[in-house]
């Protein structure tokens, strides 16, 4: 008892240390960049002078309300803005550290719990999506805080944590429609550790939690099943390379760090097919983190063959936990603690160097620029020129405080107008802004144009004669 209190504390400061680095490296340049398009569809409906039952309605042809009505909530007690918006989700993002430090210690130990947190704190996809305003963050807790209680639910078949799987469980299907995914994969957990425990009250206690999800989600099930009338969507389908193509992306295609990553996946492979089996819930375990990551990208690509495709890497965040946990188990597995310990710092200064200096993702500009072309136009429309856009929606965020605002380009009758400011952005690819500006070339010549990334303003006038 004397020994373990000093590593305790240790553990626990070693924690601090590494969720606070991942507080500044999701608080860093948090407002660099412009909301972009999904960001807005974020924050518009949010509007904490919008009803509750405005959001819910408009949720019904994006995500689950959850985030939605997280961030409404936030907006009521912090004020209405970007940088507020983005804040939510960063906490999400940083909550999300020492989560991923309790799932890795339930899987394996305290080393493994730690490394888990630290490639959390460091990990490129999980800074990008802690720093942008959609439920991302929030799909990657709950799926983490789902598989955490249910495992401890199979160890201990306490009361407590099949509630807590419930719960948390049910917040996910709430949050995004890929929590569909993770629900019908822990379908499968459940049956894989009911055959392993083979214990009536596991399995009856796991039947009674599986069936009050389904009914605390079913009030939504009218939408899904609206939702999959759908016969087209905008994602592509995946090439049969899809998984390397996925996991380069989780980190920041930083070639070193994924090399090692796959050494400590054959690690974990090894370990798995080689391990005392003497610790049967350790196995079973195991094979939760197999399942998990297997059946999370199988499920999704089964469907995008026989229907629409909805299989998108930054959806599969749900997938990425698994992913750490198999690395920081894999880490675990190696026995010198010297190269353990060099793993860590290479990683950890590979994955920082990639992240400031390679991917640049704290001064590069990758989104749609509404704010900077909104604010050149505010800055410039001296004589108030009327503004149209094809996204006026999304444009007029940027113009809300303002007395000018932006029309929807598609129904303005240009007659009697000499001069307005046409505000262009780029969605699908860069042709799209030409669709909308071809229809003015007869009578309008453009006097001005000001790019930005994805985005351009441009001012135009009215032939002469015309």
């Amino acid at each position: 008892m004397e020994t373990q209190a000093p590593k305790e504390k240790i553990n626990a400061i070693i924690l601090v240390a590494i969720t606070l680095l991942g507080l500044a490296l999701r608080l860093y340049h948090l407002d660099f960049q412009s909301l972009w398009y999904d960001e807005l569809h974020s924050i518009v409906p949010t509007n904490p002078e919008n009803s509750l039952a405005s959001i819910i309605e408009y949720c019904k042809i994006d995500q689950p309300p959850a985030f939605f009505i997280y961030l409404y909530s936030f907006f009521h007690v912090f004020g209405y803005n970007e940088i507020i918006g983005r804040l939510a989700s960063v906490i999400l993002g940083v909550i999300s550290i020492p989560v991923m430090y309790s799932l890795g210690r339930e899987v394996r130990g305290h080393k493994a719990g730690l490394f888990a947190a630290l490639l959390t704190s460091l990990n490129y996809m999980h800074i990008y999506y802690s720093q942008e305003l959609r439920f991302y963050t929030m799909a990657f807790l709950f799926t983490a805080l789902s598989f955490l209680f249910l495992i401890r639910a199979f160890r201990s078949n306490r009361f407590l944590h099949f509630a807590a799987y419930v719960v948390f469980t049910s917040a996910l299907l709430y949050t995004h429609y890929y929590g569909l995914v993770i629900y019908g994969v822990q379908v499968l957990v459940f049956i894989m550790l009911s055959l392993y425990s083979r214990q009536r009250k596991f399995i009856v206690a796991g039947l009674v939690s599986g069936m009050l999800v389904i009914g605390l989600f079913l009030p939504w099930i009218p939408v899904v099943l609206s939702d999959l009338q759908i016969a087209s969507f905008w994602i592509r389908m995946p090439e049969p390379t899809f998984i390397a193509d996925y996991f380069y992306y989780y980190f920041g295609k930083d070639a070193i760090v994924s090399a090692i990553f796959i050494v400590l996946i054959w690690f974990f492979v090894r370990g798995h097919t080689t391990r005392d089996n003497a610790s049967v819930d350790n196995r079973a375990v195991s094979m939760v983190l197999i399942f998990w990551l297997v059946f999370s990208y199988l499920i999704p690509y089964i469907k995008s063959l026989i229907g629409p495709p909805m299989l998108y890497v930054r959806y599969t965040i749900v997938s990425l936990p698994a992913w750490l946990l198999i690395i920081a188990i894999g880490w675990d597995d190696i026995k010198h603690k010297r190269w353990r310990l060099s793993i860590v710092v290479v990683v950890a200064l590979s994955m920082l160097i990639n992240l400031f200096f390679i991917r640049k993702h704290y001064h590069k500009v990758d989104k749609q620029q509404f704010r900077e072309a909104s604010a050149f136009v505010d800055q410039h429309n001296n004589d108030q020129s009327p503004l149209y856009s094809r996204f006026f929606w999304h444009f007029n965020f940027y113009f809300r405080d303002k007395d000018m605002k932006v029309s929807d380009v598609n129904t303005a009758d240009f007659a009697q107008i000499q001069k307005f400011w046409l505000l262009q952005a780029e969605f699908f690819s860069p042709e799209e802004k030409n669709e909308v500006l071809q229809r003015f070339t007869d009578q309008f010549d453009i006097a001005e144009r000001h790019s930005f990334h994805k985005t351009e303003v441009l001012l135009m006038k009215r032939k002469a004669g015309l």
